[in-house]
């Protein structure tokens, strides 16, 4: 999601961030027009539209008080029979393609040209972050998190085929084979080696949990997913202080 960023900053020579840009025609486009839209009824029910047609979930973010939805609440392996256990996905088309580094070798030049710059970009943003953050305090410590999408952990990887995912297992590959499929952790990584900050994987944290620790059918972690990121961050930080 680089991207969107892009015309609200000012980067200096070699890429590093200056400051965000004055708005100027911007805020007409990205703001009060935008906010518009999205108000309209017509927007909220299209939207709600393709949604249903899609199979996704329909959370609830709107009530009075009074007149709250008569909707079951679903516990965690109903949702799961419901939108779906974990399972491969079209990494160029769902969650807006932002996944599609995961099938690097399969696209073409073009594309792959685009994700090496969008990796190499995220890099720059990470190191300049630490290095400044050091350079307001030397005692600052910096701790890398990274949380990996629900479908990294689906029988046969991310990108397997149907076929694939259907022969393999309910246990996802092994750490080593997720690690070498996984261009983004790979980039991390050699960041945090570089820069000598600790890394905290969460293909580690999330190995033999996924599908109890995601919301099903969704990229975001669920009550026990973050309860259980934030126990491993604590023995990081508790190691720390010993």
């Amino acid at each position: 999601d680089l991207d969107k960023l892009q015309p609200y900053i000012e980067l200096e020579p070699g890429g590093r961030v200056g400051r965000a840009n004055p708005p100027g025609l911007l805020f007409w486009p990205a703001g009060r027009f935008t906010r518009w839209i999205r108000e309209r009824a017509l927007y909220r029910f299209s939207k709600r539209a393709w949604q249903l047609t899609r199979g996704q979930a329909a959370p609830i973010k709107y009530f009075r008080v009074g007149h709250v939805p008569d909707r079951p609440i679903l516990d965690h392996a109903a949702a799961q029979a419901r939108f779906g256990r974990l399972q491969s996905i079209d990494v160029s088309a769902k969650y807006n393609g932002q996944f599609e580094f995961y099938n690097l070798p399969a696209l073409s030049t073009a594309r792959q040209k685009l994700w090496q710059n969008r990796l190499d970009r995220n890099d720059l943003y990470l190191r300049q972050l630490i290095t400044e953050s050091r350079q307001v305090n030397p005692e600052i410590r910096v701790l890398l998190v990274y949380i990996p999408a629900m479908e990294v952990f689906a029988p046969g990887g991310i990108v397997a085929s149907a076929e694939q995912s259907r022969s393999q297992t309910d246990r996802p590959l092994d750490l080593v084979t997720l690690r070498a499929r996984n261009p983004f952790y790979q980039r991390l990584q050699a960041l945090a080696a570089s820069m000598q900050v600790q890394l905290l994987d969460g293909q580690v944290v999330f190995f033999k949990s996924a599908a109890q620790d995601y919301f099903p059918g969704d990229a975001h972690l669920n009550a026990s997913g973050h309860a259980r990121l934030a126990n491993a961050i604590s023995d990081v930080l508790a190691q720390d202080t010993q």
